[in-house]
């Protein structure tokens, strides 16, 4: 697992939509989410977008991983109306790289839940389609690359109803 100060795994990557995006160059938020067609990766792209303004007024990108099929996310990003790069990537390639896992005690995880939890994810249930795609134990993560190519935050999900943390996230900004 990777933590602040460790060196980013580079990339150069092409998003559903938009020009390439890569690690160097300027600071970067790097989100890893579940599949676009579940409630939860809603929900978290949906609390990622809220912390737009405080990251572009700091100069950072932002840039989104999933493991969703492509014609998903073609259909999910112009219809939500998402304004940061998301990137398909069935094979879970950078997620390993990164050290983004799965939950292997997904049973542990349903009941270990908090009540705070557990109104997000049926508060989460509206947004979502029917049947997930792209594997329903895929843990969230999220980290602030910077200009350097140095991790100055990292916070792997323990489990899959974790959502991205924006107000540490917004603590980490250079």
């Amino acid at each position: 697992m990777l933590q602040a100060g460790d060196l980013a795994p580079a990339f150069r990557v092409q998003p559903v939509f938009g020009l390439p995006v890569q690690t160097s160059g300027r600071p970067l938020v790097v989100l890893f989410l579940r599949s676009l067609s579940g409630g939860l990766a809603r929900a978290a792209v949906a609390q990622a977008q809220r912390a737009l303004p405080t990251l572009d007024a700091a100069g950072v990108g932002m840039v989104a991983f999933t493991r969703c099929d492509l014609t998903m996310a073609r259909d999910y990003v112009p219809r939500e109306h998402v304004l940061f790069p998301i990137v398909v990537e069935p094979d879970g390639a950078r997620f390993e790289a990164w050290g983004v896992g799965r939950d292997k005690g997904f049973v542990r995880s349903l009941t270990g839940l908090r009540p705070a939890t557990v109104r997000t994810a049926f508060a989460s249930l509206g947004l979502a389609r029917a049947r997930p795609e792209g594997g329903v134990d895929q843990l969230p993560a999220e980290f602030l690359v910077g200009a350097d190519g140095h991790l100055r935050y990292a916070h792997y999900g323990r489990t899959i109803f974790d959502l991205p943390d924006v107000e540490a996230l917004c603590a980490a900004l250079p």
